[in-house]
């Protein structure tokens, strides 16, 4: 007997060795080979592929992201999320995987739209984030525009979404002067230094040489009192 419990154990020993271990899926809860096992990061809880593979695929299905462990979520509490190495032990289809980089690139991107060239790209988000101006990073396109009010911006120009920057580098360039009284933009054709403002209520005169108000007044005497005062010290007639 000694002798034949011995070729037993041997023989049980032997088999043990070709006996695969389970686990049991925490979804499923079936006993599974333990090759099968896909364990979730933090948390460590145990599915079978087939189930994890359905979640996972549930989930980009409904565009959610970041997917968290269905255990976790069940259970209350924080959550662990399902990382990328276990998406990559998953059977998905190469449009789920696709799906899955584009939903994974935009927690740290932003997808910009370029009216110009009319293409899309990922720009990392932070940089997106600081940035006023924003230029197309593709090839061959060189468009410039404004995050928030969507404007082309000119390059080297000073750009405000009102345009009073670009206006008052214009008239810089070109001499033009501002209204005193309203602040309305004048530009001098020909004739003298003296200008009346046209905006209508306004009945500002002032100066185009050195920019003062000489009056505001819709009264004849009072305007030809003050012209003749401003331009005996300033020049009325340019050569």
């Amino acid at each position: 007997m000694d002798a034949e419990s011995q070729a037993l154990n041997l023989e049980r020993r032997s088999l043990e060795k070709f006996i695969q271990e389970t686990f049991r899926c925490d979804i499923c809860m079936e006993e599974l080979p333990k090759d099968d096992v896909v364990r979730i990061g933090e948390c460590g809880h145990e599915t079978c592929r087939e189930c994890m593979m359905g979640y996972v695929g549930s989930k980009l299905g409904e565009h959610r992201f970041p997917v968290l462990c269905p255990i976790c979520v069940g259970k209350g509490g924080e959550p662990s999320r399902v990382e990328r190495d276990v998406v990559d032990m998953l059977d998905l289809t190469q449009a789920q995987m696709d799906l899955w980089i584009e939903l994974e690139m935009s927690q740290f991107s932003i997808l910009l739209d370029c009216r110009k060239c009319n293409r899309s790209t990922f720009a990392d988000a932070s940089d997106h984030a600081e940035m006023k101006i924003l230029g197309c990073p593709l090839p061959n396109c060189d468009h410039i525009w404004c995050k928030e009010c969507q404007q082309t911006v000119e390059p080297g120009v000073n750009h405000s979404c009102d345009g009073s920057l670009e206006m008052g580098e214009l008239m810089k360039a070109r001499g033009w002067k501002h209204c005193p009284g309203c602040q309305t933009p004048v530009e001098k054709i020909t004739g003298c230094n003296h200008m009346t403002c046209s905006t209508v209520g306004c009945n500002t005169h002032f100066c185009y040489v050195c920019g003062e108000s000489i009056v505001r007044s819709a009264q004849r005497n009072e305007i030809q009192s003050a012209v003749s005062s401003h331009y005996s010290r300033c020049v009325l007639f340019e050569h």
